[in-house]
């Protein structure tokens, strides 16, 4: 009885609370939104040098995922916000595999890379029955996902997520290792000790390189919320004959009678919807102002019915 009692209290401390489940869930999609700040940071500081990134962001990011991940599933086991909560992925009772970590590898860089193309390219077509599809299947997947969440809330499943439970993976806390002293005479006399010092310093500054990404994530959103308020709206453009003496509202992009009038909360200027649709989906920004805008400051306008 009392060995069985032990068994079942290591098998419980083994696995990884549900808070640090959420907090790894919460770190892995804190990257993209990171990398993408600093690339469009970069693009506006110095555009003839880095203008490309805007472009390229998701192929860019998606080769440093790619070496990141890879590295902490070679070496630790774990994915990269895994491994900075203390978390490693276990096949059954044993190590992972190499078809399992290729698994593991798609499931971390591959599957966010296919959804993020996937939306931009449904927003992109504009087509509403694409779109149903597209919404029908992020809804049955976040079902399916909280159902999971649920059974391994309550201990019904072992892992919380359902990509984990297809290949019978699972989160184990990383047991204490015993650290071994090394000095610089013994990192240059033993090239693999060299090797595993380069590798630990890189993994140490990807970790610390976590709390810099939590700060910028912070900064930006901060920064963002005061931003309309604090930016000066630079000058409308000058107004020709053809528009004074049209009683219509002309789009700034193609020119012509807007068509289903639509204003960009950042800048407010008046745009045909599919325009300024277009136009942000690809920039980001304001096409007149060049402010940095979202597809949620879009506001559909109404024609008054005041006689």
């Amino acid at each position: 009885m009392a060995e069985n009692a032990a068994h079942i209290t290591s098998s419980l401390q083994a696995k990884p609370s549900i808070f640090e489940v959420i907090a790894q869930e919460s770190l892995s999609e804190l990257l993209y939104p990171s990398f993408k700040i600093i690339t469009q940071f970069l693009a506006t500081k110095n555009p003839p040098k880095y203008s490309w990134l805007n472009e390229w962001c998701e192929e860019v990011f998606l080769a440093l995922h790619s070496i990141v991940q890879l590295h902490y599933l070679n070496t630790k086991d774990a994915s990269f916000a895994e491994s900075f909560y203390g978390i490693y992925r276990v096949e059954g009772n044993c190590k992972m595999s190499t078809k399992t970590r290729c698994w593991s590898l798609f499931c971390l860089v591959g599957l966010p890379y296919l959804a993020r193309k996937t939306e931009k390219y449904v927003s992109t077509l504009q087509n509403q029955k694409l779109s149903y599809c597209h919404k029908t299947v992020l809804v049955t997947w976040k079902t399916v996902s909280l159902v999971q969440f649920l059974m391994y809330l309550t201990g019904r499943a072992t892992a919380h997520s359902p990509l984990l439970t297809l290949v019978n993976l699972n989160l184990q806390y990383i047991p204490e290792q015993p650290q071994v002293s090394m000095t610089w005479t013994d990192c240059f006399s033993h090239p693999k000790a060299c090797m595993r010092m380069v590798s630990n310093g890189l993994t140490q500054g990807l970790e610390v390189g976590a709390f810099f990404l939590q700060c910028l994530q912070w900064w930006h959103s901060d920064e963002s919320s005061g931003k309309l308020a604090s930016t000066v709206v630079p000058p409308p453009p000058p107004v020709t004959c053809a528009v004074e003496d049209s009683p219509f509202t002309l789009c700034p992009v193609c020119h012509q009678k807007c068509h289903i009038e639509t204003a960009l909360a950042s800048s407010g200027y008046v745009f045909c919807f599919r325009c300024i649709r277009e136009a942000i989906s690809a920039n980001q920004q304001c096409p007149v102002t060049g402010l940095p805008s979202t597809l949620d400051q879009l506001v559909r306008l109404y024609p008054s019915t005041d006689t």
